[in-house]
C-alpha cells in the first residue's frame, strides 16, 4: 500500500513540472508507474494533446504472479485501473509486455507493438575473460518476477564438475538480499554477486560473459530487455522463461537457448554446453546479432515511433481545426514533414532507455 501512496504522489509533481515547461503536441508517459498514465491523462486533456503510454510491464500481472499482491479484490482493483487508463490514452504501446496479456485490457485497434531496442554499447566486440574461465552473466534488476532460484540451482549443480564455469550476479534489488543469503549458505563460490555498474563498465562485463542468463518465474507477461541487449551484443542468451512473446523472441532468433521456468536442470545443461562448445557459441551469437539489426534495430524503433506520432498529432490537429493542417512555425522541420516545438521529459530519470 505504501507504493501506491508513493506512486500516486508522482501525479501532481509531474503535471506541476508539465505546466511550467509549457505545452506539448503529444505527450508520452513511461509505465511503470501507472501513475505517470494518469499525469499524462490530465496534461493531455488539459492540452488537447494526444497521449501515449508506454508500457514496460503489467502492473496487476507482476503483481500476482509474484505473489506481491494476495487479496482479489485488490487485485481485481488493479485492473480496473489498468483498464479504464489504456482506454483513457490515444495509444497503447506495447514493448516489455506480452501481447496477449495486454490485449485483455485494451481494444487491439489502439495497442501497437514497438519492440525494445538494444540498450547495451559494445560495438560488436567480443572480449575474452579470464583464460580458461567461462562467465555465465545475469545483469540488470534483481526483481521479484525473476526466478533466481534457477539460477542458484543451475549455480549449485555446475560447482563442482564444472570449476571453469563462473556465474555473475551483476544489479539491485529487493531479492539481492535472498541472493547473498543464499550464496552463502550453500557455499556456492561459483557465483559472484556484484552492485549495479555503470553503463559503460556492464557493458565490458557483457563483453566477457560466454553467455547471458534471463529467467522469469511462471506466470509473468514481462519481455526483459536484457534479452534484446545480449543479443545484439553477440552473446548467446540461456533463458528459463514460461511460454509467451519472451520464449518466442528467443527462440525465433536462434541466439539461444529457451528451457521451461523452473527447470534448473536443463537450465544448467544448457549453461553447460555453451561452455563446451565454442562453434555452438560461435552460431548463437551471428545470428542473435542478424535478427536484431533486421528486426529489433534502433532504426526500427525510432521510425514506427516517428510515425506513431505523426499519425496522432496530425489527427488531433485535423480534429481540432476541421480538417486544415495545424501551423506551427516556430518549430523545427525533421525530414519526414514532423514539427516539433517542445520536447521533454517529466519521469524520473533512467540511465538509459528501455531498460529492465
Amino acid at each position: 500500500m505504501a507504493r501506491f501512496i508513493r506512486e500516486a504522489g508522482y501525479v501532481p509533481f509531474m503535471v506541476r513540472r508539465a505546466l511550467v515547461a509549457g505545452r506539448c503536441e503529444a505527450i508520452i508517459a513511461y509505465s511503470p508507474p501507472l501513475s505517470l498514465g494518469v499525469a499524462a491523462v490530465l496534461l493531455g486533456w488539459l492540452w488537447r494533446s494526444p497521449t501515449v503510454l508506454w508500457l514496460q510491464d503489467s502492473w496487476s500481472n507482476i503483481l500476482e504472479a509474484t505473489g506481491a499482491v494476495r487479496s482479489p479484490l485488490l487485485l481485481a482493483g488493479v485492473r480496473l485501473f489498468e483498464r479504464v487508463l489504456y482506454r483513457l490514452v490515444s495509444r497503447v504501446v506495447v514493448s516489455g509486455v506480452d501481447m496477449d496479456h495486454v490485449q485483455q485490457f485494451v481494444d487491439p485497434a489502439k495497442a501497437v507493438v514497438i519492440h525494445n531496442w538494444p540498450t547495451v554499447s559494445t560495438n560488436g566486440e567480443r572480449r575474452s575473460s579470464t583464460p580458461g574461465e567461462f562467465i555465465a552473466l545475469f545483469g540488470g534488476a534483481l526483481g521479484l518476477a525473476q526466478d533466481f532460484d534457477v539460477i542458484l540451482d543451475a549455480a549449485e549443480r555446475l560447482r563442482d564438475g564444472n570449476r571453469s564455469i563462473r556465474v555473475m550476479i551483476a544489479g539491485d534489488g529487493p531479492k539481492r538480499g535472498y541472493i547473498a543469503d543464499q550464496v552463502r549458505k550453500r557455499d556456492l563460490r561459483n557465483v559472484i554477486l556484484m552492485s549495479s555498474l555503470p553503463p559503460a563498465a556492464y557493458d565490458r562485463l557483457v563483453a566477457q560473459a560466454g553467455c547471458g542468463l534471463v529467467t522469469l518465474k511462471p506466470g509473468v507477461a514481462s519481455i526483459p530487455s536484457k534479452i534484446t541487449a545480449f543479443l545484439a551484443a553477440g552473446v548467446p542468451v540461456v533463458a528459463a522463461l514460461p511460454d509467451g512473446s519472451a520464449a518466442t523472441l528467443v527462440e525465433e532468433s536462434y541466439g539461444g537457448i529457451r528451457v521451461p521456468t523452473g527447470d534448473p536442470d536443463r537450465f544448467m545443461m544448457a549453461i553447460r554446453v555453451l561452455a563446451r562448445n565454442e562453434v555452438l557459441r560461435q552460431n548463437l551469437s551471428v545470428a542473435g546479432q542478424t535478427f536484431v539489426k533486421r528486426h529489433l534495430s534502433p532504426e526500427l524503433a525510432f521510425d514506427r515511433w516517428e510515425r506513431l506520432l505523426v499519425e496522432l498529432v496530425e489527427g488531433q490537429s485535423n480534429a481540432r481545426f476541421g480538417g486544415v493542417p495545424w501551423s506551427r512555425p516556430s518549430g523545427r522541420r525533421r525530414s519526414s514533414g514532423v514539427i516539433w516545438t517542445k520536447w521533454r521529459t517529466f519521469s524520473r530519470p533512467s540511465r538509459r532507455l528501455p531498460g529492465g
